[in-house]
């Protein structure tokens, strides 16, 4: 329980898990001094895992490594509701940030991702199924170039959600140079009878906003939406971009 001040590298040989921790942080002085980095000779998935309430993580850099198999940053569990993420840098990783499920999984609720940085990634912000009252806004999300070449790393999107959503805010992001879509917001109100939501279900308008993000240098989509009930999207700016700006 507690604050941990982080005021330098640690060089971590296995993921850090944080899980069942008692409401606390991990806060450094900035992401250049405070770094928690995955040794490269470990070959493992993730390099932070968080499955504990309200916790934050402010203000450093999670690195992985660039071996055959790359480290997603940070891997959300289901138990993780309100947790803070902000302020940080996530280079050289998969996914910067993660959250995977399905239709069952237990709804995450009160989540933060503010004003990061990613570099170095496949893919940024992946976040699927079943979550509610989140904001994703003012991070920075730049790959290595849109085009499809072999020697490109970022392949997949700069932010990505969807698939069950409810109170979904997403604003001012800064997505860029990437093979696939800078920012899309897929199915949030996915509440059919094959495939229902717990996020959703029963909802009649998922309340999603997406305003004031910028998309450039895309190789598929600028922005992307499909399913949003009654959304609202405004002020977003999009250019240069391979296939369809909207």
């Amino acid at each position: 329980r507690g604050t941990i001040l982080l005021g330098g590298t640690i060089l971590i040989s296995k993921p850090l898990d944080l899980v069942n921790v008692k409401a606390g942080a991990i806060v450094g002085l900035n992401p250049t001094s405070s770094q928690i980095v995955m040794d490269n000779s470990i070959v493992t998935d993730r390099v932070i895992y968080i499955d504990s309430k309200n916790f934050t993580i402010d203000n450093i850099k999670i690195q992985g490594h660039n071996e055959s198999k790359r480290q997603t940053g940070l891997v959300l569990g289901r138990n993780c509701s309100g947790l803070k993420v902000q302020n940080c840098l996530f280079e050289t990783v998969n996914y910067g940030i993660l959250l995977a499920g399905g239709p069952t999984s237990e709804i995450l609720r009160d989540v933060q991702i503010i004003n990061n940085k990613f570099r170095d990634f496949i893919s940024g912000i992946y976040c699927n199924w079943n979550f509610q009252n989140w904001t994703v806004s003012f991070n920075d999300v730049v790959g290595d170039g849109a085009l499809y070449l072999p020697d490109k790393i970022s392949k997949g999107n700069s932010i990505w959600l969807g698939l069950g959503a409810h109170q979904l805010r997403v604003e001012g992001n800064y997505c860029a140079d990437v093979q696939r879509m800078g920012l899309e917001v897929f199915w949030p109100f996915w509440n059919t009878v094959r495939d229902p939501s717990a996020a959703s279900k029963g909802q009649t308008d998922p309340t999603v906003i997406i305003t004031g993000n910028m998309c450039f240098n895309t190789g598929s989509m600028g922005l992307s939406f499909g399913g949003n009930r009654n959304a609202v999207i405004s002020h977003n700016i999009v250019s240069n971009v391979t296939a369809i700006g909207l």
